[in-house]
């Protein structure tokens, strides 16, 4: 009996220092990959960050920007009302999660038709840069490091002060990663729990957040900041099943609004949240072992 215990013992040990070490290179990496970037862009462009950034133009007015948001919650409702009907179970949680994602899926539909009709140059412009779009997500992948280390050192300052006032808070984890990590799911739940999580979100939260709200709200105050700062704030409460996660998903939307408002286009946005999610789930499976 105890060397199997011993053995069960030293790969969760070895398991965590892992991962200790793994999160320690990857902040290091990004807080560097942030500040070298940061000084390159302040020395050939000034503190404005968005100075020389692309000028976008459209008719989106508020109405036009929530019809996504309605489109998406009466999908939902629909989808729910049918697999009760139809299936006459109970919702398991990768199948909430699958409809949520088809729910998206209509959402980014809406968005897009909407884009069709009152963004300049239409879903062409809408999602793609006028600029190479490889270039687009490289770029992507610098942010995506930098997004990777601030976002993990708020995470986890986060964590600290709510285990620091309250000791029995529970830190809830991301409602995938709670389904990836149920036996009882079905063989086709990880799946669409990947699909949804790495190519739906993605496009349908980018297309909404920043391609609809961020949009309108330039078109409105025309204040770059304001329309960064007012859909990250509301990204972040999107989330607020997991409280803890709120300032890191808000700050991760900042990031996501910054890039936006500098190409431009949704291509980028999009790329950089997809490599976020797909990290996030390899590091998991391979590190945690979901």
């Amino acid at each position: 009996m105890c060397g199997p215990l011993l053995n069960t013992d030293l790969i969760a040990v070895a398991s965590e220092a892992l991962e200790r070490d793994a999160t320690s290179v990857m902040i290091g990496l990004g807080v560097t990959v942030t500040l070298v970037v940061t000084y390159l862009h302040w020395r050939r462009h000034g503190a404005d960050p968005f100075r020389g950034a692309e000028v976008r133009s459209s008719r989106i007015t508020a109405t036009l920007a929530l019809l996504p948001a309605c489109g998406f919650l009466l999908a939902s409702a629909l989808f729910v009302a049918a697999h009760r009907r139809l299936v006459g179970t109970d919702l398991t949680e990768a199948a909430r999660l699958g409809i949520n994602s088809l729910a998206q899926a209509v959402g980014a539909v809406c968005c897009l038709w909407v884009a069709a009709r009152y963004f300049r140059g239409g879903v062409g412009r809408f999602l793609c840069p006028r600029r190479r779009l490889a270039g687009q997500l490289g770029a992507a992948l610098i942010y995506l490091m930098a997004a990777e280390a601030l976002c993990e050192l708020t995470a986890q300052g986060t964590q600290w002060l709510f285990l620091l006032f309250d000791p029995d808070y529970v830190l809830v984890e991301h409602a995938v990663i709670e389904a990836l990590r149920d036996p009882t799911e079905p063989a086709w739940a990880p799946l669409v729990l990947w699909i949804g999580a790495v190519l739906i979100a993605p496009v349908a939260e980018e297309c909404f957040f920043r391609g609809m709200l961020a949009t309108m709200l330039l078109r409105t105050v025309r204040m770059r900041w304001v329309a960064v700062l007012a859909p990250s704030v509301l990204f972040g409460l999107a989330h607020a099943n997991q409280p803890h996660v709120i300032p890191a998903l808000t700050l991760f939307g900042i990031i996501l609004g910054i890039q936006y408002e500098r190409c431009g286009s949704l291509a980028g946005p999009i790329a950089l949240h997809a490599l976020f999610n797909l990290k996030t789930l390899i590091w998991q499976w391979c590190v945690v072992g979901v």
